[in-house]
């Protein structure tokens, strides 16, 4: 018996690469959409910038989580 996974459970480096980088931008996007949204209910102009900025450090952790060593 060999210790291989079967090709459906080996993801490959292309496959791996599109996975973080989607949680990226979907994590910038979906924050950011949502600052942008706080600042258009709210009349202000902080919250999109902290949106992006949240929603990229999430995105990181949570990339850290499922593909770090």
């Amino acid at each position: 018996m060999s210790d291989t996974k079967p090709p459906s459970e080996d993801p490959g480096g292309a496959n791996v690469g599109w996975a973080i980088m989607s949680t990226l931008l979907g994590g910038i996007g979906l924050y950011g959409f949502a600052g942008w949204l706080v600042d258009k209910w709210l009349h202000t102009h902080f919250a999109t910038p902290v949106g992006l900025i949240l929603g990229m450090g999430l995105a990181v952790y949570v990339i850290m989580k499922r593909f770090g060593v």
